[in-house]
């Protein structure tokens, strides 16, 4: 029985697309074939399964294909493998196979001085919260100071000295020398300008000049907020200018032995250094003028109170992970 014309038609495409298949193979393989060899035989060639659907058919084509030989990798043509290096040896070491006078060169620390970003992750800066492992080694007696000052810019700290009283009543009371201790609290805008606050306590012996009287020591509150302005700094330096407003609270005996309480406005000014023993850790020394406007009815007067404290000042507000190593956020 002859096929329809449709099948007829379709068993021509069908060849046609297999000739162009098995040409384009051939031409592509042509430049891997060996110098010595012919093209393939016909006879090599698998034809193309006819437009079929019968169960001997199918059963055919699914069986799998023998490659020909000028496809399969020729072993004269391979390049050898190269043998793999021996692993490398520890510094100090000498190399695998090698003569022992010629170890390997040392490897070179990273520089600490270098900025935190050129750093690996692994050399967070230092920190007391930080664990050993991850902490930067130290150079001698001083630990590694790895990042910039604004790097933390909330500051932190108490601080203690001599706090040099002047005549507060008349020429009647004199405020003596005497304790001073107290605590700061600010916060650095940039690397030339900063604000402060501080609250301080003082007790300072009193004197009457011209008698022999001697009363109760004078108790002193100070509380202001000053501005500070660095016109340079060093990695671990840092000097500045203050100025700030603020109150003082005084309280006394009089010549009188009569008790003098009072609040009045203070202007005090002054300059300082610091020094960054760690990143988090900075030691201060300041000296302060304590200027007090008085001229009260109860006689206090104005009043420059000369004050020379050192402090210990912790600096925070770093990265996430200056505080928390395992969460690299």
């Amino acid at each position: 029985m002859p096929m329809p014309s449709g099948a007829n038609a379709a068993r021509v495409l069908t060849l046609l697309a297999g000739g162009f298949f098995a040409s384009t193979v051939l031409l592509r393989a042509a430049p891997f074939l060996p110098a010595d060899r012919h093209p393939a035989p016909p006879n090599h060639v698998k034809p193309a399964a006819p437009a079929s659907t019968s169960p001997a058919i199918l059963a055919d084509a699914a069986q799998p294909q023998e490659i020909p030989p000028w496809l399969l990798p020729n072993p004269s043509n391979e390049v050898p493998l190269q043998p793999m290096d021996p692993l490398l040896p520890y510094p100090g070491e000498s190399a695998p196979g090698g003569p022992a006078e010629m170890p390997l060169e040392m490897v070179q620390p990273i520089d600490p001085a270098l900025p935190i970003d050129h750093l690996p992750v692994i050399m967070v800066p230092s920190s007391p919260f930080l664990p050993v492992a991850t902490a930067p080694e130290p150079q001698g007696f001083f630990p590694v100071v790895s990042e910039p000052w604004m790097q933390r810019p909330i500051t932190a700290g108490m601080f203690t000295g001599i706090f040099w009283g002047d005549m507060a009543i008349g020429e009647n009371v004199m405020l003596e020398s005497g304790l001073m201790a107290g605590g700061r609290f600010g916060w650095d805008w940039n690397d030339r300008w900063a604000w402060e606050g501080r609250l301080a306590f003082a007790t300072l012996d009193v004197s009457y000049p011209g008698t022999e009287l001697r009363g109760r020591d004078a108790d002193v509150i100070l509380f202001d907020v000053q501005l500070q302005l660095s016109p340079w700094s060093t990695p671990r330096m840092k000097p500045y200018f203050a100025l700030g407003a603020g109150m003082a609270y005084y309280e006394l005996l009089d010549h009188n032995h009569w008790v003098v309480s009072e609040t009045v406005f203070t202007l005090p000014f002054g300059l300082g250094i610091k020094y960054r023993y760690d990143d988090w850790m900075v030691l201060r020394l300041d000296l302060t003028n304590n200027l007090s406007f008085g001229e009260r009815a109860s006689g206090l007067r104005n009043m420059h109170n000369i004050s020379l404290v050192g402090g210990l000042e912790i600096r925070f507000g770093g990265y996430r992970r200056d505080y928390w190593p395992w969460e690299l956020r």
